[in-house]
């Protein structure tokens, strides 16, 4: 197997930091077409099933001593002493974190995945609000994951869908490496306070 990174589990003082999704979102536009494009390099090739770029952000605050864990398709803050698999990783201060995580087993990204990933976002200045995510526990194949978040609750919701909801705005917040197509299948999206 191949060495990975030495990930630290990111505090609440350091999560809290992490952007809005529209912040995020405003952040990455006027690069990520570029960005998307790089990511379909042949190098990427060999983890298109295994992990896919994200857009680091928040919908709510944590508070101390608590971490984001996703148990079936509901995210909401639990103790960090909570046994969890990261699920989410970033690159902040020149330190990889595990920033989200899960109830399920994953794996974390490779090195040369990592030095590849943040040679591209990287260079575009991009590296704080985009990161990686393990692909298995997110996608559903044919299938769009609408995440739904609820600032008073703290909580996102997540539901596999075959459109997205008509009623509402959505933001990309996944996508697939590896491929040009940048497939919209099995992508995350947020909507309004959800995303995709």
């Amino acid at each position: 197997m191949e060495d990975a990174p030495t990930f630290d589990d990111i505090d609440h003082e350091g999560y809290n930091t992490i952007r809005l999704l529209c912040s995020a979102n405003a952040h990455v536009q006027q690069k990520l077409e570029e960005i998307l494009q790089n990511l379909g390099d042949t190098r990427f090739y060999e983890w298109e099933n295994q992990f896919g770029m994200c857009l680091v952000h928040r919908h709510f605050k944590l508070k101390e001593d608590e971490v984001v864990l996703e148990r079936d398709l509901v995210s909401q803050p639990e103790a960090s002493a909570s046994p969890r698999y990261p699920e989410r990783w970033v690159k902040l201060d020149d330190k990889y974190m595990a920033y989200e995580f899960t109830n399920l087993p994953t794996s974390s990204p490779p090195k040369r995945l990592w030095d590849a990933f943040i040679e591209v976002v990287g260079n575009a200045g991009m590296s704080d609000v985009l990161g990686l995510f393990y692909l298995p526990s997110q996608i559903l194949e044919g299938k769009l994951a609408v995440e739904t978040a609820s600032e008073e609750k703290r909580m996102n919701t997540v539901e596999y869908r075959s459109t997205l909801p008509a009623s509402t705005s959505t933001i990309r917040s996944g996508w697939r490496i590896g491929s040009l197509q940048n497939k919209s299948s099995g992508c995350v999206h947020c909507t309004g306070p959800t995303h995709v």
